[in-house]
């Protein structure tokens, strides 16, 4: 194998474990940075030759420190919340183990050369067409199961199908939504209303959501596949 392809290099390796992935893992009290940088490069491409423009690096490195891992953190702190509940474990179905390691690689795929230029660049107040931008989207949902788009088929006629989501990647979406409201600053509560209605679920799926929900004290009306805010 060429040892120039970009997937092979690993030339930032050391600078991402010690100055973004440090920051997550000591948060969540796990000091495991250099093995968070190990399965990040052995799942995803990282390295790209844009790096190599100072002005790029620092833009994507800030993009990180200041977006992605903060992110990390509230997600991490939002789904150990919910270990707190007697019921959680048994709705997962799965245990701590496996959900605490869900948590930690939870958008990993953030850090990859496939999404952290088209986010990092990207004006989210700006409604401008962003081809980059749509292409990083457009991984990270297709690379990340707690997304609801992960689990959407179309068949050969361009029908959308919507396949059951696993009960597991549910909660790291809730968790991720919770998360999401603490970066941005908005809750959970503010930021239903306006969206949850906005998704394609399987019934099933509809269904655990709304048990998710109510486990954390949010009351939502389902009809079918439909859910709503009450």
């Amino acid at each position: 194998m060429d040892s120039s392809l970009y997937r092979e290099r690993t030339d930032n390796k050391k600078a991402f474990a010690g100055q973004v992935f440090k920051l997550f893992t000591n948060a969540v009290n796990l000091k495991t940075e250099h093995i968070f940088a190990d399965v990040l490069y052995g799942k995803y491409e990282v390295e790209s030759f844009s790096y190599g423009d100072d002005y790029n690096y620092h833009q994507v490195l800030g993009y990180f420190t200041q977006v992605v891992i903060p992110h990390k953190i509230a997600v991490f702190n939002a789904g150990v919340e919910f270990l707190k509940n007697r019921d959680f474990l048994g709705f997962i179905a799965e245990g701590r183990d496996l959900w605490v390691d869900n948590l930690w690689i939870h958008d990993m795929s953030k850090f990859s050369a496939n999404e952290a230029f088209g986010y990092a660049f990207h004006d989210f107040k700006s409604k401008k067409e962003d081809i980059p931008f749509e292409r990083a989207w457009n991984h990270h949902k297709n690379h990340n199961p707690h997304h609801p788009e992960y689990w959407l088929s179309v068949n050969k006629e361009g029908d959308v199908v919507a396949m059951e989501m696993p009960r597991i990647y549910v909660a790291e979406m809730v968790a991720d939504w919770i998360g999401a409201g603490m970066v941005y600053g908005s809750s959970l509560e503010q930021w239903l209303p306006n969206n949850l209605h906005r998704f394609k679920w399987h019934g099933n799926t509809a269904l655990s959501v709304w048990r998710m929900l109510k486990m954390i004290g949010i009351e939502t009306e389902l009809n079918g596949s439909v859910l709503t805010c009450k």
